[in-house]
């Protein structure tokens, strides 16, 4: 019997029973309680916890206490997908909380396009009728209709910058400080390349949250039950609005680009993106949702909006290099995932490869390998991973990169930068030339397009979208 067919068979639920709030010395601390049933034994049983540190009582309880409930059972449906993966149950139940029709079609949409790439590596077909329903086990809300918190009286410095430790956050407080906004930044599970980040950034505060997996999930994934990516980021869009509530601030700024919003690969008919959570259409429907169902209030400016929607990453690895601060960011700044425990790049990824080839175009090469520890155009080994960003191959890399036509754009002006000083062409990029660009029409006319370009579709209030469109002019 397949391994999905089994394991569905055996856990035919995953429910959401309960949460738990309590304050500690360390902060707020929220414990969920998710339960997936078996038929051959004892359920399956998660607690995981997030912290928010440094939260105080006055705080807490200045938020209504419907709203905070609300709040908090929220956290745990944006922890339901990194739980339920384990055995994909064909039903999912929630006893935490009330959520009516709409809310449920948003939660299993999120479910859907966000497991994306979970469903393709472990060729799962979720195309098929019914193949996961939502159950909220309360028909109605109980209690009073959370009310919408003024923020007015309660603000204490505008925006709120979540932190990853890459080249993009730390853009993202460069130009705030450019612009003499006040703002905090928030770290989740911090890693030293964010940490330092936030110690150059200079934020007015810097606030930190932990967040435990529960240990039984990853026994699971020894024992052999499935395992994949999850729609981490509207995770953290959840609990970046909540600290943001909580500590006052007006807004929380976060730092995806244009190029999010580019999939994968093909499957079932539908379009795979390993960065969907990070996509614009993501970011309006959080922003629609939170509204909506009240957990925050309407505002002039949005509260849930990333600074570097217009651009591509290109644009944005040009912006970093040209940023007053970039001289500190540059020896700490890291945005290699496999290198994330060790603080490194491990330059072997589509994601060190594409980092490196977005920044080499508008810095010295010493400097950038200075970065890196090596050069990568002198890698013959890592012309699959090129091949992949360049869209030759049967999917773009699950990695947050650029699109593959900013891909191209990119090796295009390394190859131009070496050749315009009469340099030969290190051994990767003769191979990208002679297999692929040599053969591609107008490249100079389509590296002005990208590096000109301004998206739309954005979120940005008027006043942020004057100052980046000035940035670009100037760089």
């Amino acid at each position: 019997m397949h391994l999905l067919t089994s394991l569905r068979q055996q856990h035919p639920r995953f429910i959401y029973n309960s949460y738990q709030v309590e304050l500690t010395s360390a902060g707020l601390k929220t414990t969920h309680y998710f339960q997936i049933e078996s038929t051959t034994g004892p359920s399956l049983e998660f607690h995981p916890t997030v912290t928010i540190e440094g939260v105080t009582a006055t705080q807490w309880e200045a938020i209504p206490q419907e709203l905070r409930d609300n709040w908090v059972f929220h956290l745990g449906l944006a922890e339901i997908p990194s739980y339920w993966k384990a055995t994909a149950s064909p039903e999912i139940i929630i006893k935490a909380g009330y959520l009516n029709p709409e809310q449920i079609a948003w939660w299993h949409k999120l479910l859907i396009k966000g497991m994306g790439e979970y469903f393709y590596v472990n060729q799962i077909n979720f195309t098929e009728e019914n193949f996961v329903t939502w159950r909220c086990a309360k028909t109605t809300s109980a209690g009073k209709q959370a009310r919408q918190v003024s923020l007015t009286a309660r603000q204490h410095t505008s925006y709120l910058v979540p932190l990853g430790g890459g080249k993009d956050s730390a853009l993202t407080t460069c130009i705030l400080n450019q612009q003499k906004l006040p703002f905090d930044v928030f770290l989740l599970n911090p890693t030293p390349a964010m940490k330092q980040i936030a110690q150059i950034a200079s934020p007015e505060q810097i606030i930190t949250a932990k967040r435990l997996i529960d240990p039984k999930l990853l026994e699971l994934n020894h024992l052999g039950y499935l395992n994949g990516h999850v729609p981490f980021s509207a995770n953290i869009a959840f609990l970046a609005r909540l600290t943001g509530l909580i500590f006052g601030h007006q807004s929380v700024v976060i730092s995806n680009e244009r190029s999010s919003n580019e999939g994968n690969v093909q499957f079932l008919g539908t379009e795979i993106n390993h960065q969907y959570s990070k996509t614009y259409e993501f970011e309006q429907d959080f922003e629609q949702y939170v509204i909506k169902h009240k957990l925050m209030p309407k505002q002039n400016i949005p509260s849930f909006f990333s600074l570097l929607r217009p651009l591509y990453e290109l644009q944005i690895s040009k912006l970093f290099i040209n940023c007053d601060s970039f001289k500190q960011y540059a020896t700490v700044f890291k945005s290699c995932n496999k290198g994330r425990k060790t603080n490194s790049w491990c330059g072997e990824c589509p994601k060190c490869l594409f980092t490196f080839t977005s920044l080499y175009p508008f810095m010295t090469k010493e400097k950038l390998i200075s970065i890196f520890g090596q050069n990568l155009f002198e890698k013959k080994s890592l012309l699959d991973e090129a091949m992949a960003l360049l869209g030759k191959t049967k999917n773009k890399p699950f990695e947050c990169v650029g699109t593959n036509e900013e891909s191209t754009v990119a090796f295009y002006l390394c190859i131009e930068k070496i050749r315009s000083k009469n340099q030969p062409l290190p051994a990767l990029l003769q191979l990208i030339w002679d297999q692929i660009l040599q053969n591609q029409p107008n490249l100079p006319n389509r590296a002005t397009k990208i590096l000109s370009s301004w998206n739309t579709d954005n979120q940005l209030p008027d006043i942020m979208k004057a100052n980046l469109k000035n940035a670009i002019t100037k760089t």
